[in-house]
């Protein structure tokens, strides 16, 4: 299987860390008129700049892992590598913004949450069919 290159990974992992920390900081750096609002913007988008990049780099890991090791068939072999990194993902980021105190939890993550279930949907989908065809060669 082709690898795809340590630059395209990187440069997916900045645009990531650059977009959802943009999104974040415009979330959370408006809603009160306070002198600290601009801080609160800042952390929530260092939490989701920092989160996206290094989720970015290790989703197609995690996918790739997941659909190697459970033991199902059929579109089911899609679906739940995909649905648990999905979830985790989540999880990490519900948790690292709950720990900094991020206000706006749930607006702040949906993007990156809606984009990277796709990815790992994507990612599973292309697994299965890299498989299809080496199974299809081997007969």
């Amino acid at each position: 299987m082709k690898q795809t290159s340590l630059q395209y990974k990187l440069i997916s992992a900045l645009l990531a860390c650059f977009i959802y920390g943009s999104w974040a900081y415009y979330v959370n750096s408006g809603s009160i008129n306070s002198e600290s609002q601009w801080v609160d913007g800042l952390n929530s988008a260092l939490a989701q700049g920092i989160s996206s990049f290094f989720l970015t780099l290790s989703i197609v890991v995690a996918v790739t892992f997941l659909y190697q090791t459970i033991r199902v068939s059929g579109w089911l072999k899609v679906v739940i590598p995909s649905l648990i990194t999905s979830i985790a993902v989540a999880a990490f980021l519900v948790t690292v913004h709950w720990w900094i105190g991020t206000r706006h939890i749930l607006i702040t993550i949906l993007p990156s949450i809606i984009v990277a279930s796709l990815f790992c949907l994507v990612t599973a989908t292309k697994l299965k069919r890299l498989n299809l065809s080496v199974d299809q060669l081997s007969n």
